[in-house]
């Protein structure tokens, strides 16, 4: 009697307990050993329980009393819902740093990227977006239009590594002492970096990268004859040229 007494309120205190939070589920442990995981739906004190046990396709069973050893009821951790798509906008400084010719094309610039923020899981994600730059230089003055893809790897709520590949068209204009003309040519680069998140809404972040062009330049070749100078040819081409190019800015 005690023990019926006993399953009774604890039925209705589990029962009373799911309409108030909807985060917990009723465990049965039977003499046999077994452990079901559901919902008591119906209980007859003295005689038996009905029993919804959890899954899509699961029939409800009907349990004797005496076959039950205790019923408790756990909390169980809903799975975090996360946002799956982000506005997600990068402003930048960068200075792109010329590693193929002497020539003077090193310059600085500043960028905005506009996209969206695709998030697979809490620990990876991808952005697409649209970059226009301004860059200028002593020779050089370029206008980069490209399209850019990261993959994000969070390893903390304030840590995000990050690696980026973008490619698209570089409207320029080169000067020297032969012809200051302008130009538009294909430009693509690929580089990693880090995101420190400081709030909600907003990290700081910074790169390394490498971008190459083809920028015409003139080729010079000077002819000597007994260590004398008597010709010296320019001819303008186009040539190709990499930069190593180093951006801090914020994401928001």
């Amino acid at each position: 009697m005690y023990k019926t007494i006993l399953l009774v309120v604890g039925v209705l205190l589990f029962t009373f307990a799911s309409a108030q939070e909807t985060k917990t589920i009723d465990q049965v442990h039977l003499k046999i050993g077994k452990v079901l995981e559901g919902k008591v739906i119906e209980t007859k004190p003295g005689e038996y329980i009905i029993f919804q046990p959890s899954g899509k396709d699961a029939d409800q069973i009907y349990i004797k009393e005496d076959d039950i050893i205790k019923i408790v009821q756990v909390e169980v951790k809903e799975k975090e819902k996360i946002k799956k798509v982000f506005y997600a906008n990068y402003s930048y400084l960068a200075y792109n740093y010329n590693l193929t010719t002497k020539d003077t094309v090193s310059n600085v610039g500043v960028y905005f990227s506009n996209g969206i923020l695709i998030q697979i899981n809490p620990s990876f994600g991808f952005d697409l977006g649209v970059v226009v730059g301004l860059c200028k230089g002593s020779r050089l003055t370029g206008i980069p239009v490209m399209l850019n893809i990261k993959l994000n790897k969070t390893f903390s709520d304030k840590i995000t590594g990050f690696y980026y590949i973008e490619g698209g068209i570089d409207f320029y204009s080169y000067k020297n002492q032969y012809k200051n003309d302008g130009y538009f040519n294909l430009i693509g680069g690929s580089g990693v970096g880090v995101k420190l998140q400081r709030d909600d809404k907003l990290s700081v972040f910074s790169a390394i990268g490498v971008n190459r062009t083809m920028i015409e330049t003139p080729r010079i070749t000077n002819y000597y004859v007994n260590e004398t100078l008597y010709r010296t040819d320019v001819i303008l081409g186009e040539h190709p040229v990499s930069f190593l190019q180093l951006s801090v800015g914020i994401n928001f």
